[in-house]
């Protein structure tokens, strides 16, 4: 008898084991579920926030450096003159030029640095991913941490600005 009733008992942790298992494994199923239906949406969302707060900050860096260092484009460039006051050559100032890109470059990077969290708000019917109740519903906050790193180019182009005319630009592409 005892033998019996021992067996009972060893079945009805077995059975409360596999059920909490199983309960367990649909939970987790549940979650990967919803991960797999919120992240593209919460990163697309994070990508767009993320871009303008960039956007915002380089501008931020370069107006400042510009009054700061008070650049020109007669400090980047070297233009040659004959004695009737004619422009006779443009030519760039490498070393000035270098010089801000690394000074934008370096200010750039330590703003972005400088971030903390972002918060962002997803409507929930946009979270739903469906398309009538897009942008529709309570928000739901979510927070990000911009990561970022900084390449910068300056780049010199000579375009016709019409007949004997020739526009000269010096840009720096972040």
């Amino acid at each position: 008898m005892r033998y019996r009733n021992y067996r009972k008992k060893g079945n009805k942790k077995a059975r409360y084991f596999f059920i909490a298992g199983g309960i367990f494994a649909f939970v987790l199923f549940i979650f990967i579920q919803i991960n797999n239906i919120l992240a593209p949406v919460v990163q697309t969302y994070a990508r767009y926030q993320s871009l303008a707060l960039a956007t915002r900050v380089i501008n931020d860096a370069v107006l400042k450096v510009l009054e700061e260092e008070n650049i020109s484009y007669t400090s980047m460039v070297n233009i040659a003159y004959n004695p009737e006051g004619e422009i006779l050559s443009v030519q760039a100032n490498s070393m000035s030029a270098n010089h801000i890109k690394a000074v934008l470059t370096n200010a750039i990077a330590q703003n972005l640095e400088e971030l903390q969290y972002e918060d962002i708000a997803v409507p929930f019917g946009t979270l739903t991913q469906i398309q009538i109740l897009n942008g529709r519903g309570p928000k739901v906050h979510f927070r990000v941490k911009p990561a970022s790193y900084v390449v910068s180019q300056i780049t010199s182009t000579l375009e016709t600005a019409g007949i004997n005319q020739v526009r000269h630009m010096i840009n720096l592409v972040v």
